[in-house]
């Protein structure tokens, strides 16, 4: 696995953990644009998420 496709894979998750706490019933498709998507704005700005 790259280091986006496992960045990618734990936002899925968590996403997952999120929908699950909040109810928001969302469907797999929408999970998986959603990771990919939040894991591409990660990888195109590293300033977002450092000190």
């Amino acid at each position: 696995m790259t280091k986006l496709d496992k960045r990618e894979t734990l936002i899925h998750e968590i996403i997952h953990g999120i929908d699950e706490f909040m109810g928001i019933k969302l469907e797999e498709s929408q999970v998986r644009k959603l990771g990919a998507g939040l894991a591409m704005v990660f990888q195109d700005n590293p300033d977002l998420y450092t000190d």
